[in-house]
């Protein structure tokens, strides 16, 4: 059952890093407007997230940094969507805290002067697969919650005009820059959506997002192609709580254009327990 709620916390935490919403401002209306028309036609994505967080747990605080490689293709097609994420964590020496069965027993580092862990996660089939800390897990999870955790990736399911407070625009060079602050209990409703799909695998966990500050950088092409982001998000596994502060980066490739997804050897996998 941990590696259920790690998988769907995984999952979620994916879409809380990559999903986007745009605001009420007359300035601002004409740049989401042009977003929309291109994103309607979107059906991949490629992102890079790069993110530094501060993690507290169990009475103790280290820094961390989490850098992701997001790909989806086929977001319209759903039989045939396909995702894969490939996660590297830089630790600190002693690894992620926790108690005997925290969010630290499956994260440790081995060096004490700090390491890495990686991992990779891949969604094909209603079938999740999780390729981490030695262990290679399968989860089956409903199609309905992956196409709307991937599109919350893309940004089409956060499309009020109301979902962002103290909206500023500025340019940076050809590029225009959108500044806000989000309206966290309408977005965290929106995760609780993708959340409340994945009950029966994370059962009481859960995770949230507050005090969201954002930048999203749109080139003259209308795409977004960059979301600078802090914010703080609260989780629950088990018994645990995590408090991360988050300071990073999601990049967008080459957005509107083809994703290949080369899915990895699946076999090998048990299903979680």
């Amino acid at each position: 059952m941990r590696f259920k709620r790690l998988a769907a916390l995984t999952l979620g935490m994916t879409v809380a890093l990559t999903m986007t919403a745009w605001a009420n401002e007359s300035d601002a209306v004409a740049v989401y407007q042009e977003m929309k028309a291109k994103e309607s036609m979107m059906t991949d994505m490629d992102a890079y997230i790069d993110v530094k967080e501060e993690v507290s747990v169990g009475g103790k605080t280290m820094d961390i940094r989490m850098e992701m490689n997001v790909k989806i293709n086929n977001l319209r097609t759903p039989d045939q969507m396909r995702m894969n994420t490939y996660m590297r964590l830089t630790l600190p020496g002693g690894g992620i805290p926790g108690g005997a069965s925290g969010p630290g027993e499956a994260v440790q580092a081995d060096d004490p002067a700090g390491s890495q862990f990686t991992g990779n996660l891949y969604y094909a089939d209603g079938m999740y697969y999780m390729d981490m800390a030695g262990q290679k897990i399968k989860v089956p999870i409903p199609l309905d919650a992956i196409m709307a955790s991937a599109k919350q990736s893309t940004g089409t399911v956060a499309d009020s005009l109301d979902s962002v407070r103290n909206l500023k625009l500025r340019m940076e060079g050809e590029n225009r820059v959108l500044s806000f602050n989000m309206d966290e209990v309408r977005m965290n409703g929106l995760l609780d959506q993708v959340m409340a799909r994945l009950k029966s695998i994370t059962g009481n966990s859960s995770l949230s997002y507050r005090d969201i500050y954002c930048e999203y950088i749109v080139n003259p092409e209308g795409y977004c192609i960059k979301n600078r982001m802090k914010m703080t998000m609260d989780m629950t596994i088990g018994k645990e709580t995590v408090v991360l502060n988050l300071d990073g980066d999601v990049g967008y490739a080459d957005p509107g254009q083809p994703v290949t997804i080369t899915a990895p050897d699946l076999t090998g996998y048990t299903l979680a327990q």
